[in-house]
């Protein structure tokens, strides 16, 4: 069977799993749209992450990408250690379209709250120049390590395009600086 054209990787927030989010997307998404998707040969690819103990849930086990320290808030540390497994997880599926021969660039990672974190996460950490990364009412931690990985990339904030969302945040495009 080729490669599809194209793949879509959407990841899941805290307590959800890839098939619960799919469902959902697909309950919500123009019928339309997600059979122009199938017709272009593009993918969408609903992973599941690993169940574990939640701090924040009282250290019952649910599937999360990511551990939390303290709570919620930006302020809070990030839990690196499971960031580094659940991102490792998220390339390793990233590895195998590229080496079913599907491009980097026709590759895009991101989620919904947590799962947009990891996508970040996970865009951050990849060996390749993905051809986008998203994330859905989600955030990074102040202290996160992904603005230490940006900064030793070559990257540039779009110029103002009067469509932006007013919420004070930018959008950074990165692209490789060769380093593989």
């Amino acid at each position: 069977m080729p490669p599809p054209n194209g793949v879509l990787i959407f990841c899941h927030g805290s307590g959800d799993t890839g098939p619960g989010v799919k469902q959902y997307v697909e309950s919500i998404a123009p019928k339309a749209s997600l059979r122009s998707l199938r017709n272009a040969g593009i993918t969408i690819h609903y992973p599941s992450a690993k169940p574990r103990p939640y701090r924040l849930m009282g250290n019952s086990v649910t599937s999360i990408w990511f551990d939390r320290i303290g709570g919620m808030a930006p302020s809070y540390p990030e839990e690196v250690e499971s960031i580094k497994e659940s991102s490792a997880a998220i390339n390793a599926i990233i590895e195998e379209y590229v080496d079913s021969g599907v491009p980097p660039s026709k590759i895009v990672v991101g989620g919904f709250s947590m799962g947009g974190g990891i996508g970040l996460q996970a865009a951050a950490r990849c060996r390749h120049e993905l051809g986008a990364v998203f994330a859905l009412s989600s955030y990074l931690c102040d202290d996160s390590l992904v603005y230490d990985i940006l900064g030793r990339k070559s990257c540039s904030t779009p110029e103002d395009d009067g469509v932006g969302s007013g919420q004070g945040k930018e959008e950074v495009f990165c692209g490789s600086d060769n380093d593989g």
